[in-house]
């Protein structure tokens, strides 16, 4: 996907690959994931994996594989639920509006070539917000010429984007 919505879910799929020569043994994942991924929605499709904190450099996700022969592939996704606020929050930062997710595996059998080890997504992040205006007349009823009448206003936000500096006019 090449952007996603602030307040909606991001699907990361992690693909590795074993291109030999040998068998690799204890292969594990590492998966920084972006600080804008809520946490507690953090959801990964396989097992054997620990999902660490968003944001945080030294608690990345992590998943164990196993051995993966010459030639095999496992792939998995990781999915979460962007925060809405993404975009509001990161006004001044120099990745605005873009997550950031680097992965890299790991094995302990020697690998000839660890240029391929790591790799680097980025999404961007845009919003979208579905404002919502209702407005009712305040009795009593019937209302007489030179009276001076109150409206209420009910403005709501039906996301999934945070919305800021709404006006009504």
């Amino acid at each position: 996907q090449a952007n996603v919505i602030a307040g909606e879910d991001v699907y990361w799929t992690i693909e590795v690959t074993n291109h030999g020569p040998s068998t690799a043994e204890n292969v594990r994942v590492f998966d920084l994931l972006p600080a804008a991924a809520v946490d507690g929605s953090i959801d990964v499709l396989y097992s054997g994996c620990t999902v660490g904190t968003p944001g945080d450099p030294f608690d990345p996700l992590r998943c164990n594989l196993g051995e993966i022969a010459v030639g095999d592939t496992v792939t998995f996704e990781i999915a979460f639920d962007v925060d809405p606020s993404f975009l509001i929050d990161q006004v001044n930062t120099e990745f605005a509006p873009y997550l950031d997710n680097d992965a890299w595996v790991t094995s302990d059998i020697y690998d000839p070539n660890n240029a391929n080890n790591r790799d680097t997504d980025f999404l961007e992040v845009i919003g979208e917000a579905d404002l919502e205006l209702a407005k009712d007349t305040l009795g009593p009823f019937p209302w007489l010429a030179g009276e001076v009448r109150t409206y209420q206003y009910l403005i709501e936000n039906l996301g999934p984007s945070a919305s800021e500096d709404v006006k009504l006019r």
